[in-house]
């Protein structure tokens, strides 16, 4: 019996489907350092990631996001409509075939297209799904805004800040 460490990533040969938006990428990120293979999907338009700040200013590198570099790191991506019915068929395909599902949607978004949990793993039992949204799918919060001052209020952060009297 071999007591050497292995050297195999920690992931590696999990499949992630990563339909995220700036507020889950980071998430398939970090699965991607571990080794798993992530797959990215994309709208026609590309991901808001890709045009946020700061933009990197070397010559030939004008303009790109220095941001999705960090978050985009160890993805590849796949462009898909999900507003139409061959980009939806693509992606069950995808996600047929991944371990993994992380999802950003508004809520119930997902699931007016047809994706829900029980949808999807019907035809994949295995399917871990990762629903991420700063208040949850359902309740009486679900359709709050997520800025960052609620997002920071709800997380008690507010109150460390400012003095103590107002």
């Amino acid at each position: 019996m071999s007591t050497a460490p292995s050297t195999a990533p920690l992931l590696a040969g999990v499949r992630v489907i990563d339909a995220t938006n700036d507020r889950g990428e980071l998430a398939g990120r970090l699965l991607a350092d571990l080794g798993a293979e992530v797959i990215k999907i994309e709208a026609p338009e590309g991901v808001r990631s890709r045009r946020l700040p700061p933009f990197d200013e070397r010559p030939g590198h004008e303009g790109e996001s220095l941001y999705w570099a960090a978050v985009g790191l160890g993805k590849r991506s796949v462009v898909l409509d999900l507003n139409h019915e061959a980009g939806q068929t693509q992606f069950r395909a995808l996600v047929e075939r991944a371990d993994i599902l992380l999802e950003s949607f508004a809520p119930g978004r997902i699931a007016e297209l047809g994706f829900s949990y029980e949808e999807l793993s019907a035809s994949n039992p295995g399917l871990v799904y990762c629903s991420i949204a700063p208040f949850g799918q359902t309740g009486p919060k679900a359709d709050w805004p997520a800025t960052e001052l609620t997002i920071e209020a709800a997380g008690g952060l507010v109150i460390l800040q400012g003095n103590g009297d107002r």
